[in-house]
């Protein structure tokens, strides 16, 4: 008898331990859960509040350089870059803003992100919007060393001008966390490539 009551309270114990155990287990996760969605929530303001300054950095190169050109064939090269920079960034700009809507723990979305970006044609137009941003960037800009520098960024960030490696690469396989860090990626990389075309 005593054994059978020694038994009760050694399977109660055990199932109030395994009930405080998974109770701490979800407690657990849930704390890492909220810190991690912290952290990303203060990467992506901070990400937003470089993009900001990068924007008006290149805002304001575009606006000395107009100044201090005498050509009016150079003056509506700028203009062209400025406009299709801008236009670009805009762009990238709204699809990060797409993906920022997707659950980033939903595992479905990776699909989503792919069927966006490669099945619907938003990579190959987002390929050819960056890819001629930086072309009129490397025209605009006078000097070759700078010239080298932005045709190396451009090459970096549009995997060697291949845009089939650009999609499935950047898009195949990311969530929406991933493609959104790639969207700003791009984006800040064509601002400064912007802005230092205009460094003449």
């Amino acid at each position: 008898m005593l054994y059978r009551f020694y038994q009760t309270i050694r399977y109660q114990l055990l199932a109030y331990s395994l009930l405080v155990i998974f109770a701490s287990c979800e407690n657990f996760a849930k704390n890492i859960k909220d810190k991690v969605d912290r952290g990303v929530e203060e990467a992506s303001k901070k990400m937003d509040a470089e993009l900001i300054t990068t924007k008006l950095e290149f805002r304001n190169r575009y606006k000395n350089a107009k100044i201090n050109i005498t050509e009016a064939v150079k003056s509506s090269l700028l203009d062209s870059l400025f406009h299709t920079v801008t236009a670009t960034s805009a762009y990238l700009d709204s699809l990060r803003g797409i993906i920022n809507k997707l659950d980033p723990d939903d595992l479905n979305n990776v699909d989503t992100i792919k069927e966006i970006f490669l099945a619907r044609g938003i990579g190959d137009s987002l390929f050819n919007k960056l890819s001629g941003a930086y072309d009129l960037a490397m025209e605009v800009s006078l000097n070759v060393a700078t010239k080298d520098g932005i045709s190396e960024n451009r090459d970096n960030s549009l995997i060697n001008q291949d845009a089939t490696r650009f999609k499935t690469t950047f898009f195949g396989v990311n969530n929406p966390l991933g493609a959104g860090i790639i969207l700003y990626s791009l984006e800040t990389d064509l601002l400064n490539a912007g802005a230092q075309s205009l460094e003449n």
